[in-house]
């Protein structure tokens, strides 16, 4: 017995007359009629009297009748449930991102997001961008917000923008009212920096901006992140950087300041596995207008 013979037979069943209900299922009324004795012959019961004038439901097809609607209900809620996961719809989408991205990128993507896909579960986990590569290759998240260069080949990446660094001071400091500061003008002041392992690239950037000024910075302390770095230049420890979507973020006895010359840049991605993107990973990226198989590989 096939689905299809479940159709043909509530479509009698609820019309009473097998030449509407031919009609209505776009078949031919003598095809419709054996269709409904062969069930009848494979079930073993007359589930309808028929005679020249009427069409009857027997006690055994109004009991058919009652529960076949539901199972038919039932198989069009899964087709429709698979349809839509199928066009990324519903769901449950991980998310990995980095703090940065957290402050960023990530809250107004998730926001168009969220109101677009509203039945998506999202399931958010704070970590590093090394954290999440790893997380991609174990398949714990589907998607990542994280900092590139990256060098994975199993991995695609969708480069999101590109922040300029600013330097965090006292509010107190001396060079507090400069619109604009050199390397060298606060060099001599106390660095505060995150772990090299939490960001190996702008760590080395900065490190870099020092020597190609001639200088060697004082490391005071390392802090994992922002928020925390820039508590501690409020307490007159040191000196840190930021990026500049950063400065949003209103902390008391601190101030922002551009830097002149070669300014470190700090750049977000998102990051998914080439061969298993899900079709949630594309309706992510349909917010930004980028078809999944056309993201970047920078």
């Amino acid at each position: 017995m096939e689905l299809r013979h479940l159709r043909y037979f509530v479509a009698v069943a609820e019309e009473l007359h097998f030449g509407r209900a031919a009609e209505r299922l776009y078949i031919a009324q003598s095809a419709l009629s054996q269709q409904i004795l062969s069930l009848e012959a494979k079930l073993g019961i007359q589930l309808l009297e028929r005679t020249k004038r009427r069409v009857r439901l027997t006690a055994a097809g109004q009991a058919l009748l009652e529960d076949t609607r539901n199972i038919i209900h039932q198989v069009e809620q899964a087709i429709e449930r698979a349809q839509r996961v199928a066009r990324g719809e519903i769901g449950q989408l991980r998310i990995g991102f980095t703090i940065l991205a957290l402050h960023s990128v990530l809250p107004p993507m998730l926001a168009t997001f969220r109101n677009r896909y509203p039945n998506v579960q999202l399931m958010l986990s704070e970590m590093s961008t090394q954290a999440q590569l790893e997380a991609l290759r174990t398949k714990q998240i589907d998607v990542g917000f994280l900092h590139p260069p990256i060098n994975e080949p199993d991995l695609e990446l969708f480069a999101i923008k590109t922040e300029a660094m600013m330097v965090v001071l006292p509010s107190q400091h001396p060079l507090a009212r400069c619109k604009r500061l050199t390397v060298q003008s606060f060099s001599l002041y106390p660095l505060i920096i995150h772990p090299r392992y939490e960001g190996p690239v702008l760590y080395d950037q900065i490190l870099q901006l020092y020597a190609n000024a001639d200088c060697q910075p004082t490391i005071a302390q390392e802090a994992t992140t922002s928020p925390t770095r820039i508590g501690l230049v409020a307490t007159g420890i040191g000196v840190t950087f930021v990026p500049e979507g950063l400065c949003t973020l209103n902390y008391p006895g601190i101030v922002y300041k551009k830097l002149s010359g070669s300014i470190p840049r700090l750049s977000y991605a998102m990051a998914w596995q080439r061969e298993d993107a899900l079709p949630l990973v594309q309706s992510l990226l349909n917010i930004n207008g980028l078809p999944l198989n056309h993201a970047s590989t920078d």
